[in-house]
């Protein structure tokens, strides 16, 4: 399904409203949230999203490989095979960083 791609970032002048290289994706100050760090907590969830997608692509990715990979035949940890290693390193990273995003960090 389509979206407009990422990334997808904060308006530093209005921190409640998430955007993208097109323009404004959404503003979180819609509804009735208790109070301005939570909707600004939201709009970085929000900005997150595409890398958020792309950590778990990243890992799914991984799985894949893994469930068939000719070296370790899915039997030992990604993590210690020399075939899948690459794949979980990338999909850790990709992971570390879109939670970062997500709260803030």
């Amino acid at each position: 399904m389509p979206y407009t791609p990422g990334p997808w970032t904060i308006n530093e002048k209005w921190p409640t409203e998430v955007v993208s290289a097109k323009g404004a994706i959404c503003e979180t100050d819609a509804g009735a949230p208790e109070s301005v760090e939570e909707m600004e907590a939201n709009a970085r969830l929000i900005a997150a999203a595409p890398e958020l997608l792309e950590a778990l692509k990243a890992y799914q990715r991984l799985d894949d490989a893994h469930a068939n990979c000719k070296e370790c035949d899915g039997e030992v940890m990604p993590e210690l095979c020399e075939a899948c290693f690459p794949l979980a390193y990338y999909a850790r990273l990709k992971r570390r960083a879109a939670i970062a995003k997500a709260e803030g960090r």
